[in-house]
This record gives structure tokens, sequence and C-alpha cells, in this order.
């Protein structure tokens, strides 16, 4: 039973490596072209009259249109912190386990799930924004603060499945869940 979080970690590890390799590609210059703007002070001229009179330069090309990736390396450590607060908030409403296997149901691997989806989030942040951590700043920083609330969620949520067969971890499960929603909440 205690193979399935490392299978998970595991998976979620390598397409985290995927996410890492998909923005190393080289880059395509080929659109840039370089060419001067005005030759002659007639130009020069032409072009300021052109501005004034409400006219566009026929040569200017249309810009070309953003989109936003939806994998990245950030939204990868985004949606593990989602998933992760998603996992305990179906924790709780899970049904309990039966007393004779309290290790087997649907609560506990949700609860294991909130606890390895966490610690990804927290592997994948403190690996993709270790420089925007500033400890000369102290918890006044919202990253400084982002960073240890989320770790203090994580160790709760691990601490809340070693605890669950002998009881006394609801507790321990919601204040790790509210830590790891404060510290989503900091960042948007």
């Amino acid at each position: 039973m205690r193979e399935k979080p490392l299978v998970l970690a595991s998976i979620l590890l390598c397409s985290q490596t995927a996410a890492l390799a998909d923005g190393v590609t080289e880059w395509d210059y080929s659109p840039i072209r370089v060419q001067p703007v005005f030759e002659s002070s007639w130009q020069v001229a032409a072009s300021d009259m052109a501005k004034t009179s409400g006219k566009s330069n026929p040569t200017d090309e249309p810009a070309a249109e953003y989109k936003t990736r939806w994998f990245t390396s950030n939204k990868v450590h985004q949606y593990l912190g989602i998933g992760s607060i998603a996992l305990a908030g179906l924790t709780v409403i899970a049904p309990k386990p039966d007393e004779d296997d309290p290790e087997d149901g649907v609560h506990h691997a949700l609860g294991e799930g909130a606890a390895v989806l966490g610690g990804l989030a927290v592997a994948t942040g403190l690996g993709f924004h270790y420089e925007d951590l500033k400890l000369n700043r102290g918890f006044k920083d919202p990253d400084n603060l982002h960073a240890l609330l989320a770790t203090l969620g994580t160790i709760g949520f691990f601490a809340a499945v070693d605890e669950a067969p002998e009881g006394g971890h609801a507790g321990l499960g919601v204040v790790s869940g509210l830590a790891m929603l404060t510290a989503i909440k900091i960042t948007w």
C-alpha cells in the first residue's frame, strides 16, 4: 500500500521533467527582419504627416496574437498545489474506512494523494522559484510566506496520513489544508 504514493510521485515528477524539457528549443530568428525605417529626411517628414492625418504606414504588419500556454513549469506547480487542495477537500467529505482495515478506502487514498501532490508542489516551487525567496526580507515578503505556509501544510498532510489509523488526525488535516489554501491565496 505504501508503493502507491511513490508511483504517483514518480509519474508526476516525470511529467514535470517533460515540462522542463519543453522550454528548451532553438530560437527561430527568421521572422525578424531588419531594415532601415527611414532612408531620407523626406520619409521622416512624410511619416510625421501620416501620423497627424490618422493614416497608418501600409508596410506595418499586424502584431501576432499572443497565446498563453497552458502547460509550463509554473503552471505545473500551480496545478499540483490546486490538486493537493482539491484532494484534501475530497478527503474531508469521503466516507471513513472500516474499523477492520483503516488504511483501505477512498478516504485514506485521497489523503495520501493530497500529501503527495502537496509534496510535489513544494518541490516544484522550490525548483522553479528558488530565486524569488529572499530570506533577508523575512515573512513580510509574500513569496517567503507562500513557501512557508505551503511547506507547513504539506508536512501537516503527511503527518495526518501517518496518524490516520489511530485517529485524532482530522484537526491536523484541516489546519494543513487551510495553510495550503492561504499559501495559494497569497500568490493570486
